[in-house]
């Protein structure tokens, strides 16, 4: 296959003959790749052996589950906040519809959430002061959430914000702001 490429490709890069010139680079990466890849696992290895806070007898935990429980899992986009606005639901509560409610969310190990900040054009207009205050309304029904559910939900603003409240067990809350006409497509709207 390579030898036939030389013939729609530039010369310069590939010789007249096919001499498996291309095969050595090839080879080259794998290799380093391979080696890359093995001496990480030792690192990884020697580091859990002589972690203080590991006992000597125990094997790494390598299982699926383990890892995901281990991790800080953040889901990127929600679009609950316009059903917390609109219909006024209690997602500390395990709901029979929708995508989000904390008590599957817990269940299901999530850490952190996303919540979609997005102003329809059709329904609120494309910008102007209607669109920016539906805006506003989303994000005074996450702090809300917040507010009244501590227990449940805490507001993150930057990473730290997370892991602190996955450690405490918590929901951590984030806000994304999804479009320019939440902001009426201005860039200093969005404080």
């Amino acid at each position: 296959m390579f030898c036939k490429d030389e013939k729609i490709t530039n010369r310069d890069w590939f010789p007249r003959k096919c001499r498996n010139y291309h095969f050595k680079p090839l080879i080259s990466a794998a290799i380093l790749t391979i080696l890359l890849v093995l001496n990480n696992c030792s690192m990884t290895q020697k580091t859990q052996e002589h972690s203080p806070t590991a006992a000597p007898t125990e094997e790494p935990r390598t299982d699926l589950l383990s890892i995901h429980r281990n991790a800080i899992a953040i889901d990127m986009h929600a679009d609950t906040t316009q059903r917390m606005l609109d219909e006024r639901v209690d997602i500390t509560q395990r709901l029979p519809d929708g995508h989000l409610d904390s008590v599957r969310a817990k269940a299901g190990g999530l850490d952190a959430q996303f919540f979609s900040i997005w102003v329809d054009p059709q329904l609120f207009g494309g910008g102007g002061a209607g669109a920016v205050k539906r805006a506003d309304d989303q994000i005074a029904a996450v702090r809300e959430l917040t507010e009244n559910h501590p227990d449940w939900w805490q507001l993150a603003t930057q990473a730290g914000d997370v892991r602190r409240i996955a450690a405490e067990g918590k929901l951590a809350a984030l806000l994304g702001l999804e479009g320019g006409y939440a902001i009426d497509e201005r860039i200093q709207n969005v404080e």
